[in-house]
């Protein structure tokens, strides 16, 4: 009678399925993690920030043995601009994975979307196919299909119903709502200029904030946070780092005679183009040492009926208008190109690794002598030796007549005179490791200085061949600690990103079995498949070889009739 067909019964296994799904979201996150931490390792080994500063600290005990010589000072400026050079290209790689973390965000939150909107598409059309149909069948494998991709994207809780459409919520079974019936949510993704991302579900109607669990989407945003946290170790690094530079400058005094000006600037622009935007103009920002930018930021905008330029802070509060180059708390703009009227920019100042930039090429800036030196008398025949330290708050003695002043020991006092006048300035009794405070500056006497023993006070002057403030370069290089700060940020990077591989080795087999588990059940094994056919081939032959036989015997039977 042949075979009467009733219905198509689908072989699945919902908790296999669940499974698939779970691993298929942890092994997405993890993989999207170690694809950008391998990006950031390649940053920080081609700007090689840790050799510049070694390099540029080993220029500086070079200056030291020759502290008024043009090629070392040369050489020490070089060595500073190669640093900076150095923090800036790391930090500008950083940027770079932040933005492109930001646009593949954006990407895995359009294809979410996509997916959600079919599998809303789907679930209208379950709810109105016929039980044990191959549309029915054909339509439940499409949701399967639908949820693995979406699963690879985010982390996903799904609950059935007895049409077999899905609920999909975020995360975890008490998630927020992404798909309901034949409803999608959609979700948006958004970075700001850190490179903190956000994610809203339901951008366009009652926008409710989401932390992504699981998949690419939960994979990018933690590798975002990862990155903004290289960053922030980063410029931390490179403002503490131009921080005590520009300190020990200021507590020096250059090859001219004056004080130590600042050698580095800090200061960056952020300039972003408003959508109204649609001219071409170029714009070239500059950030000058110890400006105090508004917090809130700038707004440029062109006026063509005058031809110029209005640079306003974005609270208003002080403006200035010019062309070709406007200037407004430290922050100066050069400004060229083919601007249109109304053209418009954001900008936002701040200070780090990207806007660090050695403001001077002038080597006579280096300011590698102290303010102050001490001279003992050569005729001295007491164990006394005097120091000098730079102290800005000193104002025990009054100025000489001359950058100079004389110590002498006389009847068990320190007698302090101004040599220029032989002008007794002050006597103090001796006293074992005494501070005698100045004008900007303290002597301390050690040991025990012998009758008449004398010792000079000294302002530095002009081609000093001092180099006692690179001494102080060299302490700040202990206390900086600033290489092993370095090397602290490439390690961790590096050590996170080894961890996740050997983290998504493991879930990758997790992923295999759970597949492996599933297709047992519901998929097709081809091997199996090829088994079966030569077995069936095998006995069709046979049967046909039966058959055969069974005809010769009859033939042969009605033959000897």
């Amino acid at each position: 009678g042949g075979v009467d067909a009733n219905g198509t019964v689908r072989a699945a296994d919902s908790f296999r399925d669940t499974q698939v799904r779970l691993s298929n979201a942890d092994l997405a996150a993890t993989q999207a993690g170690v694809q950008w931490l391998e990006q950031a390792e390649t940053a920080f080994k081609s700007g090689d920030v840790s050799a510049k500063l070694t390099a540029f600290f080993n220029s500086a005990s070079a200056l030291a043995a020759d502290p008024s010589g043009t090629a070392a000072r040369t050489s020490f400026l070089n060595a500073a601009d190669a640093a900076a050079a150095s923090f800036r290209q790391t930090g500008d790689a950083l940027v770079t994975i932040s933005a492109d973390i930001a646009n593949a965000g954006k990407m895995a939150a359009d294809q979410l979307n996509g997916l959600a909107k079919s599998l809303a598409t789907v679930n209208e059309g379950l709810r109105r196919a016929q039980p044990g149909t191959n549309a029915k069948a054909a339509l439940l494998d499409e949701r399967d299909r639908l949820l693995d991709q979406m699963s690879s994207l985010v982390g996903i809780a799904i609950t059935e119903d007895p049409h077999g459409a899905v609920e999909v919520r975020l995360n975890q079974t008490h998630g927020p709502v992404l798909v309901a019936g034949g409803k999608a949510t959609p979700i948006a993704v958004s970075t700001n200029a850190s490179g903190v991302m956000t994610m809203t579900l339901d951008p366009g109607g009652t926008p409710t904030g989401v932390a992504i669990q699981g998949g690419a989407l939960g994979g990018l945003a933690e590798a975002a946070a990862r990155v903004k946290g290289s960053r922030d170790e980063l410029d931390n690094l490179a403002n503490a780092f131009a921080v005590a530079l520009n300190a020990n400058q200021a507590a020096g005094i250059d090859l001219d005679g004056n004080p130590g000006a600042p050698l580095l600037s800090t200061g960056f622009a952020d300039i972003t183009a408003s959508p109204t935007t649609v001219g071409a103009a170029t714009i070239e920002a500059s950030v000058a040492p110890g400006a105090v930018p508004a917090p809130g930021g700038y707004r440029l905008t062109y006026d063509g009926g005058a031809d110029n330029w209005i640079l306003a802070r974005a609270d208003g509060s002080a403006s200035v208008t010019g062309n070709g180059t406007v200037t407004l708390d430290g922050l100066t703009l050069t400004l060229g190109g083919a601007p249109r009227d109304f053209d418009n920019y954001t900008i936002n100042v701040a200070d780090g690794a990207r806007g660090l930039n050695l403001v001077t090429s002038n080597a006579s800036a280096v300011a590698a002598a102290s303010p102050w030196s001490t001279d003992a008398a050569i005729a001295n025949a007491g164990s006394a030796s005097a120091t000098v330290q730079v102290d800005a708050t000193a104002t025990g003695l009054p100025a000489p007549a001359l950058p100079r002043y004389e110590l002498q020991m006389v009847n068990g006092n320190i007698e302090i005179s101004d040599p220029a006048t032989s002008t007794v300035l002050e006597t103090l009794p001796f006293v074992p490791g005494m501070t005698i405070s100045g004008a900007g500056f303290s002597v301390t006497l050690s040991g025990q200085p012998a009758e008449g023993d004398r010792f000079s006070v000294i302002a530095t002057g002009a081609n000093s061949r001092d180099n006692g403030n690179l001494a102080s370069l060299a302490l700040i290089r202990t206390s900086g600690g600033f290489e092993g700060r370095m090397d602290h940020i490439v390690n961790a990077n590096a050590a996170n990103l080894e961890s996740r591989k050997t983290l998504a080795e493991a879930k990758l087999a997790i992923r295999d079995g759970a597949v492996a588990a599933r297709d047992a059940v519901s998929g097709v094994n081809l091997d199996n498949e090829a088994t079966e056919l030569l077995r069936f081939q095998q006995a069709f032959s046979a049967s046909s070889r039966v058959i055969q036989v069974a005809r010769d015997i009859f033939q042969s039977i009605l033959d000897i009739r």
